[in-house]
């Protein structure tokens, strides 16, 4: 059975610190990363839910309705690591906090997910496979980034592998 355009979507909901100073530095440093190693240049981002298996109107729906129930929150960056199954890429630990651990499990409930124990927020500085010495050396770049902060006042929802932002919720202070 063939699949339907809407069965074969999959969407995220990320938080961006748009309009940020550390929007700012994370997307600087993202480009200068994609510039030297050949990685793809993207927003940063913390992905709050991925995997989302939905029907476009529904995941608008269900997404503006979690965005009135949370509360705006900070984030905040601990250090840098890196993926050691393939693909290898760094990136920046967000700590988790209680206020992101919530925002995270009431987004699974909102939409039908179970709990995610193994759930690792961060914020990805390069997409690739990279080897030992090239990582080494992007972590070492990317350490500039650790230990700064920001506001998460607002979820983006995104389609798909291309990352196409579909609508943006602001949350309430």
């Amino acid at each position: 059975m063939a699949k339907t355009e809407n069965e074969s979507k999959v969407y995220s909901l990320w938080i961006i610190p748009f309009g940020s100073e550390t929007y700012g530095k994370l997307a600087t440093a993202i480009s200068n990363l994609a510039g030297m190693y050949g990685s793809p240049d993207f927003d940063p981002h913390v992905t709050l839910l991925g995997g989302i298996k939905c029907e476009e109107t529904a995941v608008k729906d269900r997404t503006k309705a979690l965005a009135t129930e949370l509360r705006s929150f900070r984030v905040e960056l601990d250090g840098v690591g890196k993926r050691s199954e393939r693909p290898r890429a760094p990136y920046l630990n967000v700590k988790k906090s209680p206020a992101l651990a919530e925002a995270n499990e009431m987004a699974r409930k909102a939409f039908g997910m179970g709990p995610d124990p193994d759930y690792r927020p961060h914020i990805s500085m390069a997409y690739g496979d990279f080897d030992e010495q090239t990582m080494q050396e992007m972590q070492k770049f990317c350490s500039r980034c650790s230990g700064i902060s920001f506001n998460a006042d607002q979820i983006f929802l995104v389609e798909g592998q291309d990352s196409k932002e579909i609508a943006e919720f602001r949350l309430p202070d």
